[in-house]
């Protein structure tokens, strides 16, 4: 039997573990969701476990509450650092980056002037005339 028969062969049962059987199995039902053999095969472990599965929920909702702030810092800060990329790619088409302008572009965490500086390097016809709008 292959390791992925098993996987699922294996706990056709009512005793799944969390850790052991619960979160492997929901790892190899990732993207199989639409097919209708494995989500028959689904339904019947997950009716058959119901008490753990709800346990296993709990889990993950108290561990993003917890992250909940981590989370939100890390979002924002991917938004800060892709704003400023494309700052600074638009940038890059019109010539040569500055490494001040470049350290400037890179080191400003307000959201709104990103994207403010992110118009105005759109619109800009050269990185002298960027400068000029942002000082």
């Amino acid at each position: 039997m292959s390791k992925e028969e098993n996987v699922w062969l294996g706990r056709l049962r009512n005793d799944l573990e969390l850790k052991a059987d619960i979160e492997p199995l929901a790892k190899a039902y990732k993207g199989m969701e639409k097919n209708p053999l494995y989500a028959a095969a689904m339904d019947l472990i997950v009716r058959a476990n119901w008490k753990k599965y709800q346990e296993g929920r709990k889990m993950c909702e108290a561990l993003r509450e917890l992250f909940a702030d981590e989370l939100k810092e890390r979002e924002n800060l991917g938004i800060e650092q892709g704003k400023a990329d494309d700052v600074l790619e638009l940038l890059g088409e019109l010539g040569q980056v500055p490494e001040q302008l470049r350290i400037r572009v890179t080191s400003q965490k307000d959201v709104s002037i990103l994207s403010a500086w992110l118009k105005l390097a759109a619109r800009a016809d050269s990185i002298e005339e960027f400068l000029e709008r942002i000082e």
